[in-house]
């Protein structure tokens, strides 16, 4: 199998897996493992992803209209 990469985003993950004890290959085959395995991909994949930071913010805004401290 072939992959296209970003360079910039290769040298980063490569770097990153060295740091894990493993070449980039190996860390592909564990992804294409776990796959298989449990026939998903294993992380969230959106369009429009919310930050924890953001999540925090609205369940503070729900929970203030819900008869906890509203915050601003």
């Amino acid at each position: 199998m072939t992959i296209r990469m970003d360079p910039e985003i290769k040298d980063k993950f490569t770097e990153l897996c060295e740091e894990f004890g493993m070449s980039a290959n190996t860390a592909i085959n564990v992804f294409a493992r776990t796959v298989v395995r449990s026939g998903s991909i294993p992380f969230t994949i959106s369009i429009n992803p919310v930050s924890s930071v953001d999540t925090e913010k609205i369940i503070e805004k729900f929970a203030g209209k819900w008869g906890g401290k509203e915050t601003e």
